[in-house]
């Protein structure tokens, strides 16, 4: 038992060092203060469904606002906001690294924020890109500033 235990503990041990990282995966888009971001919403899709790599260390949320953004490095925070993402659920909220993440539901898609509520006006770090009703259309997000209404920026979604 004890031998048919450490061969377990060894096979655990080789596998799990054999683990692959994964491929960086980058959302970067302009939105436009007053504009419907129809193209961004696109491309937010898109980037959902090839969030497949089980083993993401890192997520940050970044922009032109602020160019190094706020981050997540707990790996099970960070792969489980990417599969709600890729399968188009709701996370969270949960604190990691000061802030409180969450993915969920927003007029017609899916928003991450760092804020620890969706379809919330408040400053900090969101993204909605997939807007489209008259009441939430210009309201896609922001980062490090206004989430509703916000000045035209770039807005960054990277998983590593």
């Amino acid at each position: 038992l004890v031998l048919e235990l450490l061969v377990s503990l060894t096979f655990f041990s080789c596998f799990k060092a054999r683990t692959l990282a994964c491929s960086k995966q980058v959302y970067t888009q302009n939105f436009t203060q007053g504009l419907v971001p129809v193209q961004q919403c696109s491309t937010w899709k898109a980037f959902g469904a090839v969030l497949n790599c089980p083993n993401y260390t890192l997520l940050r949320l970044s922009g032109s606002m602020d160019k190094v953004g706020v981050t997540v490095v707990d790996p099970i925070v960070v792969n489980n906001i990417a599969s709600a993402l890729k399968h188009l659920k709701s996370y969270g909220p949960v604190s990691s690294n000061g802030r409180s993440w969450v993915v969920g539901i927003c007029d017609s898609g899916y928003e991450l924020s760092a804020n620890g509520r969706v379809c919330y006006c408040i400053e900090g770090y969101t993204l909605r890109p997939c807007v489209a009703s008259a009441a939430w259309r210009w309201n896609w997000g922001g980062i490090h500033g206004s989430t509703c209404s916000p000045p035209s920026q770039t807005i960054t979604v990277t998983f590593e």
